[in-house]
Formats: structure tokens, sequence, C-alpha cells
């Protein structure tokens, strides 16, 4: 809901917590690296999707999916370079 108020910051601090509660949770990891990317730090952003990466094995399908429900994320998208490292098959 955070996210789609644009209050990233709030949101950002929501995702750390959940990842300290659930590290072993992709869809946690998933959410930190979107939300670490869109408030400015791209190598934690980097570091959370590998993490989210490791632990799902249907990583691809999870990207996609978060990408086209919050649209908040599809900035991401314009990042050619950022993309390489995160989804090295494209």
């Amino acid at each position: 809901k955070l996210v789609q108020q644009k209050k990233l910051p709030q949101a950002h601090a929501a995702a750390e917590k959940d990842v300290r509660y659930a590290p072993n949770s992709a869809d946690s990891h998933m959410m930190l690296g979107f939300l670490s990317y869109l408030t400015g730090n791209k190598t934690a952003a980097l570091e959370e999707f590998e993490k989210a990466r490791k632990l799902n094995p249907k990583f691809r399908e999870q990207w996609d999916a978060s990408v086209n429900y919050f649209t908040a994320f599809r900035a991401i998208l314009d990042d050619k370079e950022f993309l390489k490292k995160v989804l090295p098959e494209k």
C-alpha cells in the first residue's frame, strides 16, 4: 500500500523489517530490491535481487509479475545497464 501511495522511504523501511523477519522469503528480498533501487541504492538493490534469485528458481516470473503489478517499479526497466546485471539472460 505504501508503494501505491508513493511513500517510498516508509515502504523501504517496512521491506527491511520484512526481510529481517522472513530472511528466506524471495518475495521479501524482491520487494526490498525494488525499493532500494527506487530510493537510490542500486548496490543494495542488486544484492537483494541476487538473494531473491537464489531463493526462487522462478525468479524471472516473480520479477515480471512484480513489475506488472506495481507501476512504480517500471522505472527500473529504463535502466538498461542495471537490467543486464539483474537479468543477465536478457
